[in-house]
């Protein structure tokens, strides 16, 4: 009786032992599952970004969308009369492209069709 006792425990203890080394272990939280959108206004991921200064440095920095290139503005007031001059030429729309012309082509394509008797 005794040896049916300890073949039946070593059996279960490594049944047991085997169970739990194959367990998985699942961490639940509260983004494991989601049924709408995670609601956040500002994400913890920073991208790489170019900082332009109105000196023309640039600077490397993080900013939290995901931009090449951020420019700061010129301070308009601080410049000479020559820049704020070049800078208005730049800022001021092109002239009116001319509209291209619409080309008319006189095709019959009755004058093609042969005549079946």
């Amino acid at each position: 009786m005794n040896q049916i006792l300890e073949q039946m425990s070593k059996s279960l203890l490594r049944n047991s032992l085997s169970r739990s080394c194959f367990e998985q272990k699942r961490d639940f939280n509260s983004n494991r599952a989601v049924v709408t959108r995670v609601k956040r206004n500002l994400f913890s991921r920073l991208y790489p970004t170019t900082l332009v200064n109105p000196d023309g440095s640039t600077v490397r920095i993080k900013y939290p969308t995901p931009r090449i290139l951020v420019k700061l503005p010129l301070d308009f007031t601080k410049l000479d009369s020559e820049m704020q001059r070049k800078i208005r030429l730049l800022r001021q729309p092109t002239g009116v492209k001319e509209k291209k012309q619409e080309i008319k082509v006189a095709f019959d394509p009755l004058k093609y069709v042969k005549n079946r008797k």
